[in-house]
């Protein structure tokens, strides 16, 4: 009887881990993703401050 129960534990344990695998998978493929998307908005946030810099530059010389 305790063989069997102990079989069964393993058996759930094997197939929650397969389930946590997939998930930890897509969760990091997920983060990469937005590594990406961040990255991108913040080279666009950075080029409009240094436009703003430069047009700020602009009118107080001139």
């Amino acid at each position: 009887m305790k063989m069997r129960l102990k079989k069964y534990i393993y058996l759930i344990n094997d197939i929650t881990n397969i389930i946590l695998k997939k998930d930890r998978e897509e969760e990091a493929a997920q983060a990469a993703e937005n590594v990406k998307k961040l990255r991108t908005a913040l080279i666009a946030a950075g080029f409009l401050l240094l436009v703003s810099l430069i047009f700020n530059i602009y009118f107080l010389i001139g």
